[in-house]
C-alpha cells in the first residue's frame, strides 16, 4: 500500500540543505523505490520545510528515513522535525 512520508522542519540553512539534496537526499528517496518527493517551503515563514515522499510501501518508507535522516536533520533548527507518515483511505477522491 503506498504511504506518504510528510516532515516539517525549520531550516538553518536553505544553500546547504540545497546542496545535501542534489548530493544524498534525492537519490536516497529514488533508491528506496520513491515515486514523489520534494522539498516545499513555507509561503508565510520562509524558515520552514516540508518534506513530502510517496512510497509503495511502509518498508521502503522507512528505508529511506534510515538513509537520509542524520544529514537532513544535521540542517534543521534544533535537529527535530515533525515526522508523520500517511496512508490512503477508501474514500473517493481526485487523481
Amino acid at each position: 500500500m503506498t504511504v506518504l512520508f510528510i516532515a516539517v522542519g525549520r531550516v538553518k540553512d536553505w544553500t546547504a540543505l540545497r546542496a545535501l539534496n542534489q548530493a544524498v537526499l534525492v537519490g536516497g528517496a529514488k533508491q528506496a523505490g520513491a515515486t514523489h518527493y520534494r522539498i516545499y517551503r513555507n509561503v508565510h515563514n520562509a524558515s520552514q520545510a516540508l518534506f513530502l515522499a510517496e512510497l509503495p510501501n511502509h518498508e521502503a518508507l522507512q528505508e529511506m528515513v534510515e538513509a537520509m535522516s542524520a544529514q537532513m536533520h544535521a540542517l534543521l533548527e534544533g535537529g527535530d522535525s515533525d515526522d508523520r507518515i500517511w496512508e490512503p483511505t477508501e474514500f473517493e477522491g481526485i487523481g
